[in-house]
Formats: structure tokens, C-alpha cells, sequence
């Protein structure tokens, strides 16, 4: 699916939400967002379904256009924008990250899950719940769908990265 965006200002912000894949497929009015942005922007990323090599060559030209005098805060990271910021601060440019998703799974129904966290929560907090979470169907016990590690280490590089406010 193409990536496109829905832009509203709220309460002297922008709020940007993010859908599709982000590919070589860009909506063309992507273009014209960086004019309409203002000062404090906020990028969800609730709805993005696929990311590949030349999406992050893509973004990353976006984002450190449109960061240029602004403070962007990303929301709601899937775990996917998880596994490439544990590799490359480069896709997050001088953006703030605020809260991102925990992939689940059960390993006995192959039932799947994501939960919410914020960038301010210990892993180890983040890592007791999950260990606490019973799938809904089956009753077993969820775990993480990704090695652990790279949760741990992208709230690490969270917390030293610089929280700009």
C-alpha cells in the first residue's frame, strides 16, 4: 500500500498519522507536508504495514528535511520501526521517540498481540508484564516475538539519545 498521511493540528501541533508501507510507493502529496508542518509535529505510526531498503533511504531524506528547526516526536513505533532503530538511529534523523509497540506471540495457537509502551518505562518493568501476558484464546503464556535484546537495547538508545521537549 502506498504510504500516505492524515494531518491535523491539535491544540497548536501537528499530528501526523502515517499508513501504508514505506517503500518506493510515496503518495506524491508527501511532498507538500514539510510546508504545512508546524513547529511541533507528532508522527504516528500505528498503521504501517512494510518497510524496505529504499523506504528507508526515502524517509530518512524526509525526516531530516522536515526536522530542520522542528521538534518531531514519533508515537506508537511498531515493532518493525523497533527492529531498524536498534540497527540505525538514521530513520529516526532528530526526532524524540515516545511510545512503541511489544510484538507478542503465542507459541502454542500462533495468536499475536501488540502492546503500547512508552519510551520512559524500564525494560525490565516492560519484561515482567510480558512474561504475565496469557493468550486470549488458549490460555499459554505469550512471549516476546523478537529476540528481547532489541527491545532492551532501543529503550536504552531511547533514554541516551536526547529527549528533546
Amino acid at each position: 500500500m502506498v504510504l500516505q498521511y492524515d494531518h491535523q493540528i491539535i491544540q497548536g501541533r501537528s499530528k501526523v498519522s502515517w499508513h501504508g508501507s514505506i517503500d518506493e510507493n510515496w503518495d506524491n502529496n508527501i511532498a507538500s507536508l514539510p510546508d504545512a508542518l508546524l513547529d511541533r509535529a507528532d508522527f504516528y505510526f500505528t498503521d504501517i504495514e512494510n518497510i524496505n531498503s529504499i523506504g528507508i533511504r526515502l524517509w530518512t531524506q524526509f525526516i531530516n528535511e522536515v526536522s530542520y528547526n522542528r521538534h518531531i516526536e514519533f508515537w506508537d513505533c511498531p515493532s518493525l520501526i523497533v527492529r531498524l532503530l536498534s540497527v540505525s538511529d538514521a530513520f529516526k534523523g532528530s526526532a524524540t521517540i515516545r511510545s512503541f509497540f511489544v510484538a507478542l506471540d503465542c507459541p502454542n495457537c500462533e495468536a499475536e498481540l501488540a502492546i503500547r509502551y512508552s519510551t520512559d518505562q524500564k525494560f525490565e518493568t516492560i519484561a515482567e508484564e510480558v512474561a504475565n501476558f496469557t493468550c486470549k484464546g488458549c490460555q499459554s503464556k505469550m512471549s516476546f516475538q523478537d529476540d528481547p535484546d532489541i527491545y532492551e537495547s532501543f529503550l536504552k538508545d531511547s533514554s541516551t539519545s536526547g529527549s528533546n521537549s
